[in-house]
């Protein structure tokens, strides 16, 4: 994206339970600071920006149990630290997310 600074490789190297639900690695570089840029320069154009509780925080999602489900992720059997590999940064998506069970929309 112009003018975002968007860095050319992701690495991931760790992974994050967030609750019982979501199973993640979050990226490295963080693309916290360029979400901020992009967050920033749609107010200025008029457009009310609206993040999740707590901010923003990117991640890879590799696996996901719905919310009300009578099973959640376990809590050990995995290893936070160890290298899961990096990935060439070629395109960005601003992508809408909803509710559980929908999918990601693709807005730009």
């Amino acid at each position: 994206a112009p003018g975002l600074q968007a860095p050319p490789q992701l690495t991931f190297r760790s992974l994050l339970l967030l609750g019982q639900h979501v199973l993640c690695a979050p990226p490295s570089p963080s693309l916290q600071a360029m979400a901020q840029v992009l967050s920033q320069r749609l107010e200025a154009e008029g457009l009310r920006v609206v993040g999740p509780q707590g901010g923003l925080h990117p991640h890879l999602t590799l696996a996901k149990v719905p919310h009300g489900s009578q099973v959640g992720l376990p809590k050990t059997g995995f290893s936070p630290m160890q290298e899961l590999g990096s990935q060439a940064l070629g395109k960005l998506w601003l992508c809408r997310i909803g509710r559980a069970g929908d999918t990601y929309q693709p807005l730009a």
